[in-house]
């Protein structure tokens, strides 16, 4: 793991969840330590999924990771992560149109009842309550990025 590749923010996110799995001092990973110490900062993974990567940077096939690889894995992780955030961020505020944070019926029914996508008020309307799980009449980022990002 290359000094200049990861911020701070996030080599320090990987250091601590890489010393809250070190309960054996052995200064590797398994499968299941990687899962959880991409729970404990944020990433959600499968045992299939980590078992993928880690085969793909393990070469002794042990199916164990030392810090330095755990560091390249969780590295790419929060960066995809990063992007991915970055790219519903600015779908998000696409719809935001006053940028308090939120959107509204009018907003999602503004950008929704152009040519298109051209949808009924009805559709809006419908789309718009599914959204909005907490129902407080407005469609907040984390709303939004569940409902319509990860369909």
């Amino acid at each position: 793991m290359q000094a200049g590749d990861i911020t701070k923010a996030n080599l320090s996110e990987i250091q601590t969840s890489f010393e809250c799995l070190q309960k054996n001092v052995d200064n590797k990973v398994s499968v299941e330590e990687c899962v959880r110490g991409g729970q404990l900062i944020g990433i959600q993974m499968t045992i299939k999924e980590a078992l993928k990567l880690i085969s793909k940077i393990n070469t002794d096939g042990k199916g164990l990771i030392t810090y330095e690889q755990y560091g390249q894995l969780m590295n790419s992780k929060l960066k995809k992560a990063e992007k991915e955030k970055a790219m519903h961020l600015a779908n998000f505020r696409k719809f935001d149109k006053d940028g308090n944070g939120s959107i509204s019926f009018d907003e999602l029914k503004m950008v929704l009842g152009r040519s298109g996508y051209g949808m009924t008020e009805k559709a809006v309307l419908e789309h718009f309550n599914n959204a909005d799980t907490d129902g407080d009449g407005e469609i907040s980022f984390n709303e939004f990025v569940k409902y319509f990002c990860e369909i």
